[in-house]
């Protein structure tokens, strides 16, 4: 744009020179103002600040010359204003531009009230020779406008098209993307399946193993052992079943895990459950120690707390408290049982699996019954 103006103004300034105009000054210096601006936007690069401040002192001497030069023909001031507003829309956006607009039809409304008749008058007078000169001049501008108007489109129809180009190729990468999503989902999935599986193949031998062992105290080991791994299988289980492969969720989860182990109990009396939790979903970290702790805790009171209770209760609730990375779980029966020595494999896991939680727990035992109250982060 800028050599096409230098180009131009040369021009225009050899006309206003021929026609001994007032212009050719105003012209000339237009000319050289554009031809610095190129030199200062080749060595520095910065173009808006060039851009801007040539605009400005442009568009200025064009409203000086509209309002302020007598005895000549202003018609050509409103459309060089035009293509400079164009020209600002087109290289600082439609802010400034807009303005520049706005300011330049204010300024035509203007003129036209007040200065046309004097614009006409001078039209009248001036020779032919002049008025092929207005005529080329005015056909330049046009020229200048339409330029502009050309490269705005053609640079329109480009960022189109090259956003076009980029959303195919965005949808591309994202079919890719989520067709492998896909693939992992499916192969984890299977993953989580298999490994359920043989969980579930490890549970029937030792319940193989169990029937042929004749020590009762043996036994209730084994079982003990069937309900640990029957804990993580339900993991697995859960999971594959599930969309999300990274949590559990953890009201489901505890449901069917009660479940299972109160089946797998056979005890003669149906335990009445109770089951409040408030976190939705527990990451896999976090999962695990959980269920064990939940698994240690009901198969206990199963073994050892409702062997007199004629109306065994269980109560179990997990709430977030403080903040969403702390929870805290409490365990309730209404049985009957003494606190179990400390030496013992159950209490021992417990120990680990809450240290491993980073938490700690307290046991409150009285004539209603035994608490356990557990306090642990979410490792997730």
């Amino acid at each position: 744009m800028h050599l096409l103006l230098v180009v131009a103004l040369s021009f225009l300034t050899v006309i206003s020179v021929i026609n001994e105009s007032i212009y050719a000054f105003i012209y000339g210096g237009s000319w050289l103002l554009i031809l610095i601006s190129l030199v200062v936007i080749q060595r520095t690069g910065n173009f808006r600040i060039t851009s801007a401040s040539v605009s400005a002192i442009l568009y200025l001497s064009v409203l000086y010359s509209m309002f302020q030069v007598d005895n000549y023909i202003h018609y050509l001031e409103p459309f060089w204003a035009l293509l400079i507003g164009m020209y600002v829309y087109f290289t600082h956006g439609k802010t400034w531009g807009g303005l520049m607009m706005i300011a330049t039809v204010a300024c035509t409304v203007f003129f036209f009230l007040f200065r046309l008749s004097s614009a006409v008058e001078i039209l009248q007078s001036t020779d032919s020779f002049k008025l092929l000169s207005k005529g080329i001049e005015f056909a330049i501008c046009l020229s200048l406008i339409g330029y502009i108007i050309h490269q705005f489109l053609s640079l329109k129809n480009h960022a189109e098209k090259e956003m076009r180009l980029m959303n195919e190729a965005l949808r591309k990468e994202k079919e890719i993307v989520e067709s492998r999503d896909q693939e992992k989902t499916i192969l984890l999935q299977e993953i989580h399946h298999r490994v359920k599986n043989n969980l579930q193949i490890v549970m029937s031998l030792l319940r193989m193993q169990s029937n042929k062992i004749a020590s009762a105290e043996t036994r209730e080991h084994f079982d003990d052992a069937i309900n640990r791994v029957l804990t993580m299988s339900l993991i697995h289980q859960k999971l594959y079943e599930s969309e999300n492969l990274s949590a559990v969720d953890l009201a489901e989860y505890i449901e069917s895990l009660a479940s299972d182990i109160l089946r797998s109990s056979q005890i003669p009396r149906s335990i009445d459950k109770s089951f409040s939790i408030e976190v939705p979903e527990v990451g896999m970290k976090t999962i695990v120690p959980i269920a064990l702790i939940i698994t240690e805790l009901i198969s206990n009171s199963v073994k050892h707390a409702f062997g007199a209770t004629e109306n065994p209760k269980i109560r179990l609730s997990v709430n977030a408290i403080s903040s969403s990375k702390t929870l805290e779980l409490v365990y309730f029966d209404n049985g009957s049982w003494k606190k179990t020595e400390e030496d013992t494999f159950g209490v021992h896991l417990i120990d680990a699996l809450t240290e491993q939680l980073e938490g700690n727990y307290d046991l409150d035992i009285n004539e209603s019954g035994s608490t356990y109250t557990f306090k642990f982060k979410q490792l997730d």
